[in-house]
This record gives C-alpha cells, sequence and structure tokens, in this order.
C-alpha cells in the first residue's frame, strides 16, 4: 500500500505537457514577483526607518540646543523684570507722592474758598459799624454846633 502510494504521488508529479510547464513557468514567476515585491517593501522599509531614525536625531538635536535657548531668555527676563522692578516702585511712589501733594492742596483751595467770603461779610460788616459810628458821631458833633449856636 505504502508502495502504491508513493508510486501514485510519483505518477502525480510527473505529468508532463504545456500545461504542466506553462504552470510551472507562473508558478515561478509569481515566485520571483513575490520575491522582488517582498525586497522593494524590506528596502522601503529599511528607508523609512533610517528616516525616521535620523528625524528623531534631528528633533533631539533641536530640543538639547532649544533648552539652553530657552533657559538664557527665560534667565533675561527674571534679570529685566528685576532690574525694572525699583525703577517702577519709584515712579509709583512718585505718582503718590504727587496724587498726596495735589489733594492737600485742593483741600486747602477749599478752605480759602470757604473762608473767603466769610471774611468779606465780616469787613463788610466792621465798615459799616465804622460808618455808622462815624454818622452817630458827625450827628452828636452837629447837634453840639447847633446847641453852641443857639446859646449864642
Amino acid at each position: 500500500a505504502k508502495q502504491k502510494r508513493r508510486g501514485l504521488a510519483v505518477k502525480q508529479t510527473r505529468s508532463y505537457g504545456p500545461a504542466k510547464e506553462k504552470r510551472r513557468g507562473l508558478a515561478l514567476q509569481a515566485n520571483s514577483e513575490l520575491r522582488a515585491s517582498e525586497a522593494e517593501a524590506k528596502r522601503a522599509r529599511r528607508q523609512a526607518n533610517s528616516e525616521l531614525r535620523s528625524s528623531e536625531a534631528e528633533a533631539k538635536r533641536a530640543r538639547r540646543q532649544a533648552i539652553p535657548d530657552l533657559r538664557a531668555s527665560e534667565a533675561e527676563a527674571k534679570r529685566a523684570r528685576r532690574q525694572a522692578m525699583p525703577e517702577l516702585r519709584a515712579s509709583e511712589a512718585e505718582a503718590k507722592r504727587a496724587r498726596r501733594q495735589a489733594n492737600s492742596e485742593l483741600r486747602a483751595s477749599k478752605a480759602e474758598a470757604k473762608r473767603a467770603p466769610r471774611q468779606a461779610k465780616s469787613d463788610l460788616r466792621a465798615s459799616e459799624a465804622e460808618a455808622e459810628r462815624a454818622r452817630r458821631q458827625a450827628n452828636s458833633e452837629l447837634r453840639a454846633s447847633e446847641a453852641e449856636a443857639k446859646r449864642a
């Protein structure tokens, strides 16, 4: 039975003719095409990998370079801020002082404005009183002179 099977297997593989040759040619062609496409894919994968690695290395280099630059710029900003602080404080203090000065001057002028009419009123009263006194004085002198004239 084994022999028979083997013979059968041998028989099956040994079918000759144009169809077999055609099939064999097609298979060989398909195999070679498959191998070529696999090689192409492998080449493409290698190319992509190398490009990826180079781009990653480039990114790493860029990052390494950017970090010190960033730190330097941050330090520069900090320094500038520190330098600006005292000047800013001084200008704020100056503004505060000026505001206080202006406020006190405003209060003084308001008080002056209030005082002026009162002063004017009291001056007016004083001058009226003075005029009244002068009139009375004149009247009394007039009466005295009239009395003197009558006596004479």
